[in-house]
């Protein structure tokens, strides 16, 4: 789970990459500044577990507060099946965590829009995660305001004062973003592993107790992945991770999301 994006250093530095002024796009402003900010008081591995938990949490208990029901069965499922589906797990594989942090803010958006109030507190995550969250912040938030004129501009002016970050980062810059042949931009962050597209789309977990299976795109590649992907190329199999464990974190990011919700509620 913890690959790609998702990887942290055990002593982030601050530097040109971290206020996206080292020539790739300017998607990691302004997470990666907030996590630096972060590992200086307290260490990276924490940082990086109580992002993973903070996503579950905050998407479980503000979907079971949007849940027009007093019963805790109907919260509960709504909660579980908003933070554990085939997008979230394929997010978290590809290490995506600024993006879900802002697909989890998106129940306490919704909230914040029908109420009028604590707009920009709700959009807190999402400006965090920056540009991918603040768009898909933009794209729930803004459709949910149509009905009224004054919640719109005050979502409009929210979202773009919580977009400055990156935005000017980009508009700034004097010269293009350098692409990648195989989709994105180059990244030049050490100790991140690029996958091909090809790879990315072969893998794919969907969160069930089945085996899975994982093959590079060409058997010539398969001499750059890790031993165990190499093996299934010879006939074996990969194991799933055992459901058990799968259940019982979300049962324990569930429960903590439904206190959360009954004392906000």
């Amino acid at each position: 789970m913890l690959v790609q994006d998702m990887v942290f250093v055990p002593e982030p530095e601050f530097s040109r990459f971290t206020f996206g002024l080292a020539g790739g796009a300017a998607r990691v402003v302004p997470s990666d500044a907030v996590v630096t900010a972060l590992a200086q008081v307290l260490p990276a591995e924490l940082v990086q577990k109580a992002i993973l938990l903070g996503i579950f949490v905050l998407g479980c208990s503000g979907t079971a507060l949007l849940v027009p029901s007093d019963s805790l069965g109907p919260r509960l499922v709504a909660g579980a099946f908003y933070v554990w589906n085939p997008y979230v797990a394929e997010r978290l594989l590809i290490g995506q965590w600024a993006l879900l942090l802002g697909y989890a803010g998106l129940p306490w958006v919704v909230r914040a829009v029908w109420s009028g109030r604590r707009l920009a507190l709700a959009m807190l995550p999402a400006a965090v995660g920056g540009f991918a969250a603040m768009t898909v912040t933009a794209i729930t938030a803004l459709p949910a305001a149509v009905p009224r004129p004054r919640v719109v501009a005050k979502v409009a002016v929210v979202l773009a004062l919580f977009s400055l970050p990156w935005l000017v980062v980009t508009a700034l810059r004097p010269y293009g973003i350098e692409g990648d042949p195989v989709g994105g931009s180059r990244r030049s962050r050490p100790g991140r592993t690029r996958r091909s597209a090809r790879w990315a789309a072969c893998c794919r977990w969907a969160g069930s107790g089945t085996r899975t299976r994982c093959r590079p795109a060409t058997r010539a590649s398969s001499a750059r992945w890790p031993g165990w992907c190499s093996r299934w190329w010879g006939g074996g199999r990969v194991p799933a991770q055992p459901v058990a464990g799968q259940v019982g974190g979300l049962a324990g990011a569930a429960a903590v999301g439904l206190a959360v919700a009954s004392v906000g509620g």
